[in-house]
């Protein structure tokens, strides 16, 4: 009669097949428990293979391989395998632990740092800037014609007629000097 060999997650000890522990895993027909991968575990015995850590956790120790840590605030992983989580850049903000991605700051807001925790970390563009993009590193200037008085905007507004605005990023119009004017709106001079 012949042998059979161990079934995966099993090895041979003696007589009988043994499961491989916790965090450890073996290929059928090979006589050896392997330790999980980086990013990879196995929270139980006699398992063929190691498993993903789910999205929103790592896992960073080569030795053990039985179980994921979750990813503090201002951190996530996502997809690929984890054997670290990643920060969250420049535009958004990871505001609970376990997170799979960052959330994005909303529109009219900008947040030029890594790793930050809180929507509140977004910062309202400054008046003369405005913002119309989600996620975003910084705000724009208002264009030469127009003009922002208030904080936090996703557009600028046009100077009315009768007044001007010759440079970007102003928060409010010029009137005509006397002798000029200006007949249209949105207008970077008089005549």
């Amino acid at each position: 009669t012949q042998c059979e060999s161990c079934p995966a997650g099993k090895i041979q000890e003696g007589l009988s097949c043994t499961d491989c522990a916790a965090g450890q895993s073996s290929p059928a027909g090979v006589d050896q428990c392997f330790v999980c991968a980086l990013g990879l575990y196995t929270d139980r015995k006699g398992i063929p293979s190691c498993f993903d850590c789910p999205n929103g956790y790592y896992d960073d120790n080569a030795l053990e391989g039985s179980s994921c840590k979750i990813c503090p605030k201002g951190y996530y992983s996502g997809l690929a395998t984890k054997s670290d989580c990643s920060e969250c850049q420049i535009g958004r903000y990871g505001d609970s632990i376990g997170m799979s991605g960052c959330k994005l700051c909303s529109s009219g807001k900008y947040q030029p740092s890594t790793k930050k925790t809180s929507a509140s970390d977004c910062v309202n563009c400054a008046a003369g800037k405005y913002q119309n993009q989600i996620g975003m590193s910084s705000c724009k200037n208002c264009p030469t014609g127009q003009y922002q008085s208030q904080t936090g905007r996703t557009g600028c507004i046009n100077c009315q007629v009768g007044k001007y605005s010759s440079q970007t990023g102003r928060s409010g119009c010029s009137a005509c000097s006397r002798g000029k004017y200006q007949s249209q709106v949105g207008q970077s001079s008089c005549i």
